[in-house]
């Protein structure tokens, strides 16, 4: 598997933490992928952390305009050039390219990649591998709950979906259009699930989570 961690980052803080979540995966073959949509701040940090340099495995794109769109032209670039770090001759070999789309507002356990892969071994049929959420409070810290993963609006995330990246080239990217505000997310996650149909997509339900999401709960 080619694996693409695509972080549209705003956040230096959030984004710093997922960069250690995912320099401590036990699954360690992954490309990352980080773009900075003209926040300055963001920018310095990445600027004084030389070893985003000098990583083979992590890449910036760096904005220097504000897209808006909540983030959907941030997410299409990245996802545009997913494993295009990898030379033609060796894609052209093997296509199993995935994209996963990890932002500073959510997390990752140690075993997140690796419970993935493994569910890729076991459904290689799949297109789309899903996972569960932790729901985690902002205000609270105390505040989590459990959430099945199901093709609903507001019962899923755009992160809680592995992706192979030969649906983006099927079905088209983001619609980067303020028509859709934060929606547009769940309009790509059901294209992409109505164009490829349930033998193609799986969901685990797997306890304990290893996917989080950050909320203002009430």
């Amino acid at each position: 598997m080619k694996i693409t961690i695509i972080t549209a980052g705003w956040r230096p803080e959030g984004v710093k933490k997922v960069v250690e979540m995912v320099d401590a995966q036990t699954y360690t073959d992954w490309q990352h992928i980080i773009i900075n949509d003209n926040n300055p701040e963001l920018r310095k940090w990445l600027e004084e952390k030389d070893y985003f340099h000098n990583h083979p495995q992590r890449h910036v794109i760096d904005f220097h305009v504000r897209t808006h769109y909540y983030g959907a032209f941030a997410r299409n670039c990245g996802a545009m050039v997913a494993c295009s770090y990898f030379k033609e001759r060796i894609r052209k070999v093997d296509n199993d390219e995935w994209l996963i789309f990890f932002d500073d507002d959510n997390e990752w356990t140690e075993e997140h990649l690796q419970i993935l892969v493994d569910a890729h071994s076991e459904h290689p049929e799949a297109t789309m591998i899903g996972y569960d959420i932790e729901i985690r409070g902002k205000i609270d810290p105390e505040y989590k709950h459990n959430m099945n993963n199901v093709l609903a609006g507001q019962n899923t995330d755009l992160g809680a979906w592995m992706y192979k990246k030969e649906l983006f080239d099927k079905y088209g990217y983001f619609p980067a259009s303020l028509r859709y505000k934060i929606t547009y997310d769940w309009e790509l996650i059901k294209r992409f699930a109505e164009g490829e149909g349930e033998d193609k997509v799986h969901i685990m339900h797997y306890r304990p989570c290893s996917f989080r999401f950050w909320h203002k709960e009430r």
